[in-house]
């Protein structure tokens, strides 16, 4: 028996909550939602309804407790693997001690951490502030002025916390560009670290989710609608909408970014790349010879 970070009891036996064998735990921008979407559906995986529960992250500080988090893996019986993808949980030291709360309540799990080239992970988190309106400042002011965005591109540091909690053996790396374009022996890697078959997908391997492209900014109409798309009634009757009619309306309230304006200036580059080679080269030792540290090292 265990006890959660908020002194719940996780008894074993068939009246157990059901709780995650496994978590997608970032990084942010990185290929998490894609990843979410290729192991829905999965025959033998069930994920979280809510993409990003954060319980580790945010939910526990909040006092939320674990009964709370169970329920959304309610309807998972049978199957091998349960999973969620919370990319806050690699986000330190934004959240803090995400690991040793992961730890005191799942053991056992195993972790998947996705990696992307960190300036295009850096630059696809800017567009995505923008594009809700969290962002108004230029990409060098953001890049510089806001630590965030470094220390989320610095994997080793984030793979770090983890290690005085989970053996090296609980934790998969891949890289995103490795799953965009070598999907099919990506997920297949992904299967064998989760002890799943291999060669059940559905059609959603073949699409890729959550391009940063297609990022707009939120115009005026978006802004003034917001109160109204709070509304229970609002959002009931929005989700029966035909797709046609959705597309439509995300259309109408997004007004497109300048790529121009989101492009990482050369002298930019360099600087950030300074920053971050040294923790690229600790990366390499965890993933090996056949990571090329993205010409970084």
């Amino acid at each position: 028996m265990s006890t959660d970070t908020n002194g719940d009891h996780i008894e074993g036996g068939p009246n157990s909550k059901l709780l995650p064998t496994f978590l997608i735990i970032g990084a942010p921008k990185a290929g998490t939602t894609s990843l979410y979407q290729y192991l829905r559906g999965h025959p033998d995986v069930f994920m979280s309804l809510v993409k990003e529960p954060n319980y580790f992250s945010k939910g526990v500080p909040m006092g939320e407790g674990l009964e709370t988090y169970s329920r959304l893996f309610a309807g998972a019986d049978g199957a091998s693997a349960i999973g969620e993808a919370s990319p806050s949980y690699a986000a330190f030291p934004t959240c803090g001690d995400v690991p040793a709360r992961i730890a005191q309540v799942l053991p056992e799990v195993r972790l998947v951490y996705l990696v992307r080239h960190p300036i295009e992970r850096m630059r696809s988190q800017y567009v995505m502030e923008v594009a809700l309106g969290k962002k108004t400042c230029s990409i060098e002011e953001a890049l510089l002025g806001d630590r965030r965005y470094l220390d989320f591109s610095r994997y080793a540091f984030q793979i770090q916390q983890y290690l005085p909690h989970f053996s090296r053996g609980q934790m998969l790396i891949v890289t995103s560009e490795t799953l965009r374009d070598e999907r099919r022996g990506t997920l297949h890697r992904v299967c064998e670290f989760l002890d799943l078959k291999a060669d059940c997908w559905s059609s959603a391997v073949n699409e890729q989710f959550n391009e940063s492209s297609s990022k707009g900014r939120p115009n005026v109409l978006n802004r003034t609608m917001r109160p109204v798309r709070r509304n229970p009634a609002y959002r009931a009757v929005a989700s029966k909408a035909p797709r046609f009619v959705k597309s439509l309306n995300r259309r109408l309230m997004i007004r497109g970014i300048d790529p121009r304006t989101t492009a990482v200036p050369e002298r930019l580059r360099r600087h950030l790349e300074a920053l971050l080679r040294d923790d690229v080269r600790e990366l390499h030792a965890f993933l090996g010879d056949d990571f090329d540290g993205w010409a970084l090292t």
